[in-house]
């Protein structure tokens, strides 16, 4: 069971590094710590956390989104 949840964690994280590259991000923000907090997302759920996010930083007239942002 462990072993699932590391490989889903795995998956999360993986597809949230895809998502990422295509925006400008602190240093801060970590892909698996946003892996870990969203148990049960698809792939469409992590691109709309990283899409909302920016629109976010846009909206705040700032250059990077932030973990604040993607929490």
């Amino acid at each position: 069971e462990k072993q699932l949840l590391a490989e889903l964690r795995s998956g999360r994280k993986a597809i949230l590094e895809v998502h990422l590259k295509r925006v400008k991000k602190s240093a801060a923000v970590s892909a698996d710590v946003l892996a870990r907090s969203t148990p049960g997302y698809s792939g469409a759920d992590l691109a709309a956390i990283v899409n909302e996010a920016a629109i976010m930083a846009v909206l705040q007239k700032r250059e990077e989104i932030s973990m604040d942002d993607l929490e």
